[in-house]
């Protein structure tokens, strides 16, 4: 279930065989990805582990970003025709990341400018999904969803000489980051059940 449950994004289901793979990408601005998967088919039980990890420097100073992706899935047969499937996810951030823009001025000495080395960005997700899927008959299909997420999102901006340190005045040549920070702190969580009849009429 995605935020909102606008879309539903299909995740990679286990090998039938044991099997794994590592890549790697490298690139300027210490740009680094990396993905690893390992997973297979054992009897009844099927499992799957995702590893991503991705960080690099941004377009401007004072602007980078670490982040790490962990996806792990695990599927079991029920009787003679059900399935389980649960996949737990956790999603983290780090980032040294600004909302605050440039004066005319400042970007026609350095574009690439970004006085505020203290903004930082903090971001987490713990998600749990899990599915049992029941064949009634050959047209017909029971479905049933049970999931949740926990996002903790910290932005922590650094004040400046704008108005209610917000928009800076037209009459200012220069951004001038202060020494205080403020977080914009918030939780969000979301959960449900979702049970489906799935009915092919062909």
């Amino acid at each position: 279930q995605s935020i909102g449950g606008v879309i539903n994004y299909i995740t990679k289901a286990p090998p039938l065989e044991p099997s794994g793979a590592v890549s790697l990408a490298g690139g300027s601005r210490n740009f680094f990805k990396t993905y690893t998967t390992l997973g297979g088919t054992w009897g009844k039980v099927k499992l799957l582990l995702d590893y991503t990890r991705k960080q690099g420097d941004g377009a401007r100073e004072n602007i980078n970003s670490e982040i790490n992706d962990v996806t792990g899935k695990i599927g079991v047969s029920v009787g003679k025709k059900g399935s389980v499937v649960l996949k737990l996810n956790y999603y983290g951030e780090e980032s040294q990341v600004t909302y605050a823009g440039l004066t005319e001025l400042e970007y026609q000495e350095n574009p690439r400018a970004n006085p505020f080395q203290d903004d930082h960005f903090e971001a987490s997700r713990f998600g749990m999904h899990s599915i049992y899927y029941y064949p009634l008959t050959e047209k017909s299909v029971l479905t049933t969803n049970v999931y949740g997420y926990f996002i903790r999102r910290d932005w922590w901006r650094q004040h400046h000489n704008g108005v209610n340190n917000n928009v800076i005045p037209a009459t200012e040549t220069e951004t001038k980051p202060d020494t205080a920070v403020t977080g914009r702190l918030r939780d969000y969580w979301v959960y449900g059940v979702e049970p489906r009849l799935n009915l092919n009429s062909s």
